[in-house]
């Protein structure tokens, strides 16, 4: 437990061999003002991240864990991608335009999926 300005932490140090996969170096959460809350918050976050190394230990586990965690962050910047093709789409359709997909489907016919 870490104390700062009157105020209690959770700090750990995240195992070298698995700070690429989880994507820091340290765990830190505020744990609030009052000493005995704060130990008795401690247990939790202290709990969770032993539960996560040792299912981290796992190869396997561990890839997966990256990369949910990969799509976990990525996810906002898709979503604001997809709604801007689909509006330069919507675009392209207004201006008499072609979409990106219309040219790419003629200029290679043979990788256009007929149903």
């Amino acid at each position: 437990m870490l104390v700062e300005r009157g105020r209690y932490y959770y700090q750990c140090k995240v195992p070298l061999d698995l700070q690429r996969a989880i994507g820091i170096k340290k765990w830190r959460a505020p744990l609030g003002n009052d000493f005995d809350e704060a130990y008795d918050k401690l247990r939790d976050p202290k709990r969770q991240h032993e539960t996560l190394i040792s299912e981290l230990a796992d190869e396997e586990a561990r890839q997966d864990f990256k990369t949910e965690t990969r799509r976990s962050r990525e996810k906002p910047q898709t979503h604001r991608d997809a709604e801007a093709d689909r509006a330069y789409d919507e675009w392209c359709r207004v201006e008499g335009r072609k979409t990106d997909q219309e040219d790419f489907d003629e200029a290679f016919p043979e990788f256009v999926e007929h149903p």
